[in-house]
């Protein structure tokens, strides 16, 4: 493997987001050569240290164009966090900020145009799944019917 290889931002450094959640957008690196043209097939690893955070995937493999990328799940704790992207001969450090969700418990106004009575809930397991990995459902008890809302590839 060349060892003359590096690691370069392309996108996702610096974002924000609620502690817990994940972020908007991937990170992605791009590994290029000495001459600054992108080498695909090179393993690049994500990781963190922050508690409760998690990348995926760990592991990427750089594209065609040397693109390779991560999505992050920040932990539980506001504050500054990083996720490490690393090869063989390189390394560099992504910072995200997570804060503090406001709690609006104790205003008694809906922050939302739901229905009252109505329940929602997320699930990973429904036979309303077809090709994501999770699935927000409106659960009316009244009529005892659920509706399926979203769906998406990500595990919410």
């Amino acid at each position: 493997m060349e060892t003359d290889l590096n690691l370069s931002m392309v996108s996702g450094d610096g974002q924000s987001e609620r502690a817990g959640a994940q972020l908007p957008e991937p990170l992605v690196v791009v590994v290029k050569n000495t001459l600054g043209d992108g080498q695909p097939g090179i393993e690049v690893t994500f990781s963190t240290t922050d508690p409760g955070a998690n990348v995926y995937p760990e592991t990427a493999v750089s594209n065609q164009e040397g693109l390779a990328s991560c999505y992050f799940v920040l932990g539980n704790t506001a504050g500054t966090q990083h996720v490490t992207a690393r090869m063989e001969s390189d390394s560099l450090v992504f910072t995200a900020t997570a804060f503090e969700a406001p709690c609006t418990e104790a205003d008694p106004d809906p922050s939302d145009d739901w229905p009252p009575f109505t329940i929602y809930f997320v699930t990973t397991s429904s036979a309303m799944l077809t090709t994501g990995n999770s699935v927000l459902v409106e659960y009316d008890p009244e009529t005892d019917t659920r509706t399926k809302i979203l769906e998406t590839e990500h595990t919410l």
